[in-house]
């Protein structure tokens, strides 16, 4: 997170409402965003938007795998589910 509680670029939360764009997040994600901001029963998410995978290189940018370092910050010790 930043200074101002934001997610570090480029996650998104599932508690944001860019959450709920399925071109952004894909439509599983974005389900369980909607999910959660209804009250649903859906733990803590961030998603790795689909246009921040670099392209169709097998490995992930670099700003994404220092981004990812933060999830236990931003969510707990896990345990976590990861797709």
């Amino acid at each position: 997170m930043n200074e101002r509680g934001a997610l570090v670029a480029p996650l998104v939360s599932l508690d944001d409402a860019d959450g709920e764009l399925a071109a952004l997040v894909g439509n599983k994600a974005a389900t369980l965003a909607a999910l959660r901001r209804s009250g649903f029963e859906v733990p803590p998410g961030v998603v790795v938007p689909t246009d921040a995978s670099g392209g169709a290189s097998d490995s992930l940018p670099a700003e994404v795998r220092t981004a990812l370092r933060s999830v236990p910050d931003l969510l707990g010790p896990g345990p976590w589910a990861v797709r």
